[in-house]
């Protein structure tokens, strides 16, 4: 099961950015970021690479992890302090 629409915003919302300024970062159009974030859409795997990069993480984790609940968020706060 994915968790890419979940763990899109919330890998966003982390990095402080908006909608808009992630579309900008990946080239493409803030509503297709709103799409990506509802589920309704997926990423091409250029795209999933890509986002990959620019947060940080590994495909799997964008892509598979529930990183709410494995305490990605929590560790990553830790870091900040």
């Amino acid at each position: 099961m994915s968790h890419f629409a979940e763990n899109i915003r919330l890998l966003r919302i982390r990095k402080d950015w908006s909608q808009t300024e992630l579309a900008s970062k990946v080239g493409i159009d803030k509503s297709l970021v709103a799409h990506w974030e509802a589920g309704r859409r997926k990423p091409t795997v250029e795209g999933v690479l890509l986002l990959a990069k620019l947060f940080e993480v590994t495909v799997e984790n964008l892509w598979e992890v529930k990183l709410r609940e494995n305490n990605f968020f929590l560790a990553t706060q830790e870091e900040k302090d």
